[in-house]
């Protein structure tokens, strides 16, 4: 008895908690986080540059290195289009990734996997004007102890420094001063937004 408490039990920590990647990558193709995983966050930020502008840098996925100080490397494997799959380092490990959906220029979202942990990310573009965009980036993660690596403050923290890099390589190639920065529930975008 004592044994099959063993093998159960290391089990239940190698394959992780929390939704399947299968049930996580249904949530992205509905373009919807999983609201009620352990850790998730959605931010926004108004930036002065043409969408078209914004989604280039979003998209070119080998790129985000030369706009974003955090991500050490990015390869993506193939198209940018559903299923396609892309490898990516920050400050940790590599996280594997999967386009579940791309509509350029409004939209992509991927799943991801790193060490046990999962997460789905979803970016939305709109355009406000022909010269000024709206970025959200909403994200949830899940997996055994995440808790004990990650938190909403250290995610929405995350998710800042993305949008932030994007909105200063966006309007560097627009050639526009940086705006305000991210919103958020607690910090409105300029303008009320």
């Amino acid at each position: 008895m004592k044994s099959w408490m063993s093998f159960a039990l290391a089990a239940l920590l190698l394959s992780g908690c929390g939704s399947s990647l299968s049930t996580m990558r249904s949530s992205a193709y509905q373009r919807k986080i999983e609201e009620d995983a352990p850790i998730a966050a959605r931010l926004s930020i108004e930036i002065d540059a043409p969408i078209a502008t914004v989604w280039a840098l979003l998209a070119d996925v080998d790129g985000w290195p030369t706009w974003h100080a955090k991500v050490k490397e990015a390869h993506l494997s193939g198209p940018l289009a559903a299923e396609g799959r892309f490898k990516w380092k920050g400050g940790g490990p590599t996280v594997s990734s999967q386009l579940v959906d791309v509509q350029a220029p409004k939209f992509i979202g991927w799943t991801g996997t790193m060490m046990g942990m999962k997460a789905i990310h979803l970016w939305q573009l709109e355009e406000i004007s022909p010269s000024r965009t709206r970025v959200t980036t909403s994200e949830s993660m899940d997996g055994f102890m995440i808790s004990l690596f990650f938190s909403k403050k250290k995610l929405e923290t995350v998710l800042r420094q993305w949008l932030q890099a994007l909105e200063a390589a966006a309007e560097k190639s627009s050639h526009v001063a940086p705006g305000p920065g991210p919103c958020s529930d607690s910090t409105p975008c300029a303008g009320g937004k």
